[in-house]
């Protein structure tokens, strides 16, 4: 039982003393416990918001009763990732000094922030590579059951939503999460589908996951309406195959990625008309013309709107949660829709924390490639540049990391991969 929780290679032995306040059964259980509440959180992302909920408490507990505070922190001040985490999470604290949003909304703006806070949680865990490798297909197979119920949703097998449960329809197959949620999952679920194949050693193992992946990537392109998953299943393809075979690869991807958006464009009339909606409401917009409920119209309307909010707030910003506030007052007097996020993150966080907020989310980008080059095994270097990736492009078009799956992704993936042993030099 001991060698369970022997910490990686990386991860400094705790040493009784540091946690003798708590007896070491007790450590040792609170340790055992967040691993294995954060492997089912791999399990709950794609399913269950209440679920990732409750296992966040558990581990946070966990992580608390396990003690060992001051190796806990040899470990997490080695990451870079980690001090960026730590220093989204008090600028985020020290705009509520200033923040125009009420108490409740600035204090859930906050939580947003403090989420990233997994990351340092979860690489000081006394990880072994099994319990990390059943993190991780623990939501691989998770996205197995939504690429079903998908599929069976498109096929009138399941009742159609919008429900509880199932929350698409079958001309569009979403399920448990809103479309450009599970198409963006289910782009890292395809990567991981495709990973499982070539690594299985028996011959119907490998025809499956290389079935489920090519399944997957159906879904995106035809079965859901979301045009999130397209880019970043992607720029997936582009880390993969750069990753292994450097330039040639991306070439590759590139190509094989034209390809395939051709077919689609060609074959599919859902694929096609997403894809010219773009153009035509880019025009539209620039024309000044009627405006399409919903649309790219309504983003290219947001960015604008932010950018004199920008502007005018250019150091520090509107504070915590105060972006929906300066909207309304940006948009008072005229027939232009209130948004809560301009859907994009790099111009919420510079909206709401200035320009001092932007550099400090380009450091956690730049923080998660550094750390990436440190990981001794290339599976944890190929998951953390594919997270960096995915959510780098995502966030041209999305507020990524305000919303709950997607920061939450990130950062529980980010920990497990960094979880992993380092290299001496790096």
């Amino acid at each position: 039982m001991v060698d369970e929780i022997r910490p990686n290679d990386n991860t400094a032995p705790v040493s009784p003393s540091l946690g003798a306040a708590a007896p070491p059964r007790l450590r040792w259980h609170g340790d055992r416990l967040a691993r294995w509440s954060a492997i089912a959180l791999g399990a709950s992302l794609p399913i269950s918001t209440a679920l990732d909920n409750i296992l966040l408490v558990l581990i946070a507990l966990g992580w608390l009763a396990s003690a060992g505070y001051r190796a806990k922190w040899s470990v997490i001040r080695q990451s870079w990732t980690s001090r960026f985490v730590i220093a989204i999470a008090v600028l985020g604290a020290i705009g509520l000094t200033y923040t125009a949003a009420s108490t409740g909304e600035a204090l859930r703006s906050l939580v947003k922030h403090l989420t990233l806070l997994l990351i340092p949680i979860l690489l000081s865990l006394a990880w072994t590579r099994r319990e990390r490798d059943l993190a991780i297909k623990a939501f691989a197979l998770a996205m197995l059951v939504v690429l079903a119920l998908s599929y069976a949703l498109a096929l009138g097998l399941v009742p159609s939503g919008p429900g509880p449960v199932i929350k698409g329809l079958p001309t569009n197959a979403f399920v448990f999460k809103l479309q450009i949620t599970q198409s963006y999952l289910m782009a890292f679920a395809a990567f991981l589908y495709a990973v499982y194949a070539r690594a299985a050693t028996r011959r119907a193992l490998r025809a499956g996951w290389a079935l489920a992946s090519v399944a997957a990537i159906f879904n995106i392109g035809v079965m859901v309406q979301g045009r999130t998953g397209y880019v970043v299943l992607l720029v997936l393809a582009l880390v993969v195959l750069g990753h292994r075979y450097r330039w040639r690869g991306v070439v590759g991807a590139m190509l094989a990625g034209a390809v395939l958006a051709a077919g689609a464009y060609s074959a599919s009339s859902a694929f096609r008309l997403r894809v010219d909606q773009v153009g035509t409401e880019w025009a539209k917009w620039r024309a000044g013309g009627k405006r399409t409920p919903g649309g790219v119209y309504d983003r290219l309307t947001f960015f604008a709107n932010t950018w004199r909010i920008i502007e005018a707030h250019p150091v520090f910003g509107v504070g915590t949660g105060g972006y929906a506030e300066a909207y309304r007052k940006e948009v008072a007097g005229s027939d232009q829709i209130v948004t809560q996020n301009p859907h994009s993150q790099y111009l919420l966080t510079t909206a709401e924390q200035g320009t001092v907020g932007f550099v400090l989310l380009l450091g956690l980008f730049y923080a998660v490639w550094r750390d990436s080059r440190r990981q001794a095994e290339a599976q944890d270097r190929v998951i953390l540049r594919a997270l960096l990736a995915a959510t780098v492009v995502s966030s041209l078009v999305n507020s990524t990391l305000i919303d709950h799956v997607e920061t939450l992704f990130f950062a529980w993936g980010c920990g497990i991969a960094l979880a992993g042993p380092r290299r001496e030099s790096g």
